[in-house]
């Protein structure tokens, strides 16, 4: 890649809630050497050194990682935001910044990447809403109604205009694949997609998603 790519990670936290302080991580150099094997940079690090003309920025969330507050809807997305408006603070534009959600993550990058003119965006493992994600687990309970943090990805996602590469497995036991599906078919143009059979919620990054993640990028170049 010829372009050098500030790369905005909205992932999982595997670790549990504790006290602490609210802080941003920051990688400023390029590529990915992470400490926690189970990151999701282990694996761009590990296949070819996919960024490796990229910046990091991984955000541990508030109730997370040693991080005071609640990760509720709206603070996450403040959070969210809070990422981006740091890095515009460092002189990094919005067409310089891919933005890539994996899981829940999805829900804070797609809220994030409306109506801006980032670089990209890649979403793993999405879901269409959180209404919709639990009712695939308790479709008796009127969860519409007992739930507050409603993540409606399938509306907000018409209202990005980037680049977008939607990837999903169909063994996914999580978020069942036909909700990754739904989102590519609600996004606009230019949409790219990477759907497999075998791929359970957290992707396998082979040889064949590794070169569908480099056509992506090639093409914001």
């Amino acid at each position: 890649l010829s372009h050098q790519f500030f790369v905005l990670f909205f992932v999982n936290e595997n670790n549990r809630s504790r006290r602490g302080r609210k802080r941003i991580r920051w990688r400023p150099r390029r590529g990915c050497q992470p400490q926690n094997p189970k990151c999701r940079c282990s694996d761009f690090y590990s296949t070819n050194n996919l960024f490796a003309h990229s910046y990091f920025l991984i955000i541990a969330w508030r109730g997370f990682s040693g991080n005071e507050g609640k990760p509720t809807e709206n603070n996450l997305y403040i959070d969210g935001n809070s990422a981006i408006n740091w890095l515009k603070k460092k002189g990094v534009v919005e067409k310089d910044i891919i933005i890539y959600g994996e899981s829940l993550g999805t829900g804070i990058a797609t809220e994030i990447a409306q109506n801006k003119n980032f670089a990209g965006l890649i979403l793993e493992t999405p879901f269409t809403s959180m209404v919709e994600a639990a009712k695939n687990f308790y479709p008796y309970i009127p969860v519409g109604l007992l739930l507050k943090d409603k993540y409606k990805n399938k509306e907000k996602i018409k209202n990005i205009n980037i680049p977008v590469l939607v990837m999903h497995g169909e063994a996914d036991q999580i978020v069942p694949f036909w909700m990754g599906k739904k989102i590519f078919d609600l996004a606009n143009n230019p949409k790219y997609s990477y759907f497999t059979e075998y791929d359970d919620h957290m992707m396998e990054y082979d040889s064949n998603l590794v070169s569908e993640l480099n056509n992506f990028l090639k093409g914001l170049n």
